[in-house]
């Protein structure tokens, strides 16, 4: 039985999973043994996704291929030819065909409707097709083969699969593309990285690893590019994962979990590299579902998951970033959703920020950390209403710093760009005039910025507005910037208002762009005595009612993916609770003991109800996890008196289970947990099946 109280809150992406590491790695095939890799026929050694995330391609040590529907988990086609294991899957850029590789020589093209055999690339002279791929526009196809004199490297034409040019290249494993630099990056067993051309696969940088101890060199088996291009991270099979400058090659950060040998490589060969959409975190995975987030930029492990079903021979990110996919020894693939975690908040350039997390009070704190904090006072608490990360505005009244917001007029006057972004929810669609949500101003008619619902008397109010003064608009920032109607809603959303230096103003709601506009003119003649202030105008004759989430203000404009950026970090820059609901808890068991014959309860709640493993050789511990490997038992030695006396007294209970069967025929139902005597008295069972079902 496995257990699991933690939720998965990272990302990775991959191409394709390991091949035959003994040999890559310079071993005797004898080395390869089945206590390494059991070779069930139907694990999994090869996964992808489609392009546009509907489907996933798994291969299998038998040499089929499975196409499944990625929602409903169902098999779609079963594709078979292959005399040996699949670890090279590769889908064509429109999803309409698929290339499958692995052990033999030759590479198959298939029809993904159909599941018809398009096409066979032909004597690769090789043992082994590690690695096969599309260029960018699908007119092209790569192989690379392993274990020829020398290893090959192929382009072929997609639509006649007549060969084109052979050349001899590193052992390539996996590829990793950047849309952004327009190359690939190309893991190879040699302990090489290479960064090459997209289309003509032409090298044009090496990164190397460095020499072992013994003078050898790691294979390198993952590979991934941060999001701007600037680095490139390869893991290798000894389970050390580096990171280079892309642009000069230089080895900036060397991360090892653990100090493995080389004997090791089973279980710490990394599958999976993937960078978190902001770029500060680096994640991996390796055989053994240890799955590590790093932080770039000190090396630091930020956190440590393990993945359930390990050994775990390919691992693949969904082309959306939002679930992670892998596969194993039972050869059905395991999904998991929103694995992605926002990211950061963009603080570059931040002036003031307020949370709303006080929870109770007259004051709004400015938590941005910059300068002196330019707190706001609430004239009247009465009528507000306070949440963990909220402030309700109910009745009219003023939000406003008690002198000139200082901090934000000098800082915006000598970039002359600005950046206002609102997490809000309306009160109701009729506000207007505008009603201020954020104001720098001084009264109606002067004010050095404006964002807010509305126009005066314009109904329905369903719009967001902008007024920024500059040296071409009036006292009071007109014309103004509008959002469309409707745009505006009483559900909370992101408003965002942007203008550069150049003069291009943008107002965006919920990361999409509304308006673009050209305010022209400088922020000389910005006023600089005015205050900040929210919910009202200064005069408090142009009431906001609502919710505040967020408010922030920069001294530049913020960039499309910067808005998006900070759209999926959400409103709150504070990580929700993250701690497991412990009242009227009774037992708990969480399967960290690592070894022994006891599992420990470590509810705290009265007598520890632990547990003893009838026979300890049919289980098998893990880091939080216990697999139940062979027939036991695993149970109190007397009666569950905590358990059944608290349970009677509320006639109420909730019994949680994270498992992960190892197979699907297990009936009876089979006992996860149960409180009972035998098979026909019981107080309370969860189980798998039915008797005989």
């Amino acid at each position: 039985m496995t257990i699991r109280a933690r939720n998965f809150l990272c990302a990775l992406s991959c191409v394709f999973a390991m091949v035959s590491l003994a040999e890559f790695a310079g071993m005797s095939g004898s080395q390869l043994t089945s206590a390494a890799f059991a070779q069930s026929p139907s694990s999994i050694w090869g996964i992808a996704w489609s392009p546009n995330g509907d489907r996933l391609a798994t291969g299998h040590f038998d040499g089929s291929v499975d196409i499944w529907d990625a929602t409903t988990m169902t098999v779609l086609q079963t594709l078979e030819g292959h005399t040996g294991f699949v670890t090279s899957l590769s889908w064509k850029p429109d999803g309409s065909q698929l290339i499958s590789g692995g052990k033999g020589s030759e590479a198959r093209v298939w029809d993904t409707q159909t599941g018809q055999l398009v096409g066979i690339l032909p004597d690769i002279s090789s043992s082994y097709v590690t690695a096969a791929t599309w260029n960018s526009d699908g007119t092209r196809i790569f192989t690379y083969g392993f274990d020829a004199s020398p290893s090959s490297f192929k382009i072929w034409d997609a639509i006649t699969l007549q060969e084109l040019e052979s050349d001899a290249r590193g052992d390539v494993v996996q590829i990793a593309w950047n849309s952004v630099r327009m190359q690939v990056a190309l893991a190879n067993a040699a302990g090489q990285v290479l960064i090459a051309d997209a289309d003509t696969f032409e090298s044009e940088l090496y990164l190397n690893e460095p020499e072992t101890p013994e003078g050898g060199v790691y294979g390198v088996y993952a590979v991934a590019w941060s999001p701007d291009g600037e680095l490139v991270a390869g893991g290798n099979w000894a389970g050390t994962v580096r990171t280079w400058d892309s642009d000069t090659g230089q080895n900036l950060l060397n991360l090892q979990a653990t100090d493995n040998s080389v004997t090791d490589w089973a279980t710490t060969t990394v599958h999976a590299l993937h960078f978190s959409t902001n770029g500060r975190y680096l994640i991996s995975i390796t055989s053994d579902g240890t799955l590590r987030t790093w932080d770039v930029g000190t090396g630091a492990i930020v956190s440590t998951e393990q993945l359930p079903g390990a050994p775990i021979y390919a691992a693949a990110w969904s082309p959306d970033g939002s679930k992670l996919a892998y596969g194993g020894e039972d050869g059905t693939p395991i999904i998991i959703e929103n694995f992605e975690p926002p990211g950061d908040r963009i603080t570059d350039g931040l002036l003031a920020l307020y949370t709303f997390e006080e929870g109770s009070g007259a004051t709004v704190s400015d938590v941005s950390g910059v300068g002196t904090p330019l707190d706001l006072t609430i004239s009247d608490p009465g009528a507000v209403s306070w949440g963990p990360t909220t402030l309700t505005v109910n009745d009219p009244t003023l939000i406003a710093s008690p002198g000139a917001a200082t901090k934000i007029i000098s800082a915006v006057q000598a970039s002359n760009a600005i950046t206002i972004e609102a997490w809000v929810a309306s009160a109701s669609l009729t506000q207007d005039g505008p009603a201020r949500i954020v104001t720098l101003s001084q009264d109606t008619y002067h004010s050095d910025f404006t964002l807010g619902q509305g126009r005066e008397y314009t109904q329905p109010a369903n719009f967001f507005i902008s007024r920024l003064r500059t040296t071409t608009t009036s006292l009071f920032g007109e014309p103004g910037v509008m959002s469309y109607p409707s745009t505006l809603t009483t559900e909370l959303s992101q408003v965002v208002y942007t203008r550069d230096a150049d003069g291009t103003a943008r107002l965006y709601v919920n990361g999409v762009e509304r308006l673009t506009d050209l305010v022209e003119g400088d922020f000389s003649t910005w006023d600089t005595g005015y205050r900040l202030a929210l919910a009202n105008e200064l005069t408090e004759d142009r009431t906001w009612l609502g919710e505040y989430y967020l408010v922030a203000v920069y001294e530049r404009a913020l960039s499309p993916a910067e808005i998006q950026q900070n759209l999926a970090a959400g409103p709150s820059v504070t990580p929700p609770p993250t701690e497991r609901v412990s009242a009227d808890l009774q037992v708990l068991y969480t399967f960290e003991e690592g070894s022994g014959a006891t599992v420990s309860d470590v509810s705290g709640v009265g007598t520890p109800l632990d547990l003893t493993i009838a026979d300890v050789g049919d289980v098998s511990w893990g880091t939080g996890v216990l697999s139940v490997t062979a027939p036991t038992i695993i149970s109190s030695s007397g009666p569950a008196t905590k358990v059944i006396s608290a349970c009677q007294s509320s006639n109420e209970i909730t019994v949680e289970a994270w498992v992960r069967p190892a197979n699907r025929v297990q009936d009876g139902p089979a006992r996860i947990v149960t409180l009972s005597q035998d098979g026909s008295n019981r107080n309370v069972t969860l189980g798998q099946g039915a008797y005989q079902a």
